[in-house]
């Protein structure tokens, strides 16, 4: 059973140590103001936010980031950034539970995104919306771990929609600190 459906929207950083997208756990959500419910929406998603950390091979931590599971069985996504340079990795959510990450389904170092594998069944995840992107002045949440705090939430406005060749892309005011990629 998934969560309810929220625009799950895929960012462009300003901020060059993030490397070019985050993806809110760094999952953002957008929803009219008449109804944002900034504590239930915390609620309702944290359990799907992970705390990434990437081992190296003698298995000392060398990098932790944000992720989010996208299915009951175990997939996930993040910033490839958080990924491309560990020998293992493990995902925690907020409740204390540790998946240990069995691969790379899908990636794109280019886009930033990878879609991984955790050893993990019936976990709670958040359905990608493919709607449009939110209108300028929308009301966004962002769920994360930055320097490895979990669920960490901050809120903001879609201050502007931009596009390039490769797609569309969100400005946004809502604090993002490193970590929080993924």
């Amino acid at each position: 059973m998934s969560l309810q459906r929220f625009r799950l929207t895929v960012l462009r950083s300003g901020f060059a140590a993030f490397a070019t997208l985050l993806i809110v756990s760094s999952v953002s959500f957008a929803e009219s103001d008449t109804n944002f419910d900034l504590p239930g929406l915390a609620k309702r998603t944290r359990k799907a936010v992970l705390l990434i950390t990437g081992f190296d091979s003698s298995g000392k931590i060398i990098q932790t980031g944000s992720g989010f599971f996208i299915s009951a069985d175990g997939r996930m996504v993040t910033n490839w950034h958080v990924v491309a340079e560990i020998a293992a990795a493990e995902a925690k959510t907020e409740n204390g539970a540790v998946y240990k990450i069995d691969g790379v389904i899908a990636s794109s170092p280019t886009l930033d995104l990878a879609v991984l594998q955790a050893r993990a069944k019936e976990v709670e995840f958040l359905d990608i919306s493919r709607s449009d992107p939110p209108d300028v002045g929308a009301h966004i949440a962002i769920v994360g771990s930055p320097l490895a705090l979990e669920g960490t939430l901050t809120d903001g406005i879609v201050s502007a929609v931009r596009k390039d060749e490769s797609g569309t892309w969100l400005q946004i005011t809502a604090p993002v600190s490193p970590g929080s990629s993924g």
